[in-house]
């Protein structure tokens, strides 16, 4: 990406893009950060895109139905976990065509996973 929206967590940044600006919330907790369509979560159909989630074990990741690894550092493993459910209402064209939007950018975003 050339442009972005540069995403700093605690021990990593993220490249998004532009055109994310304004559509995406975050919610932070000890061990993750989570990314979500803002326009479907306030509607109440979550609206969660991807999770950045720190595992104790190499393998402690490997259990999740969906996720990509990302890296390891200082015996901290970062992977990305997907939803394996749908998080738009089906029913709204706009809003489901908003969340594929953003999903399909994704594979993009990860590719940007830096340490601090």
């Amino acid at each position: 990406m050339t442009e972005a929206l540069l995403f700093e967590g605690e021990t990593f940044t993220l490249e998004l893009p532009l055109s994310w600006d304004g559509k995406y919330s975050l919610e932070v907790g000890p061990d993750y950060y989570a990314f979500y369509n803002i326009e479907n979560n306030m509607a109440g159909y979550g609206g969660k895109l991807f999770n950045i989630e720190m595992f104790g074990s190499v393998d402690a990741w490997k259990q999740l139905p969906a996720a990509q690894y990302l890296d390891e550092k200082d015996g901290v493993y970062y992977a990305a976990p997907f939803p394996t459910d749908v998080q738009f209402d089906p029913e709204d064209e706009e809003r489901k065509e908003n969340y594929y939007a953003m999903r399909d950018e994704m594979e993009g975003i990860l590719k940007t996973f830096r340490f601090r």
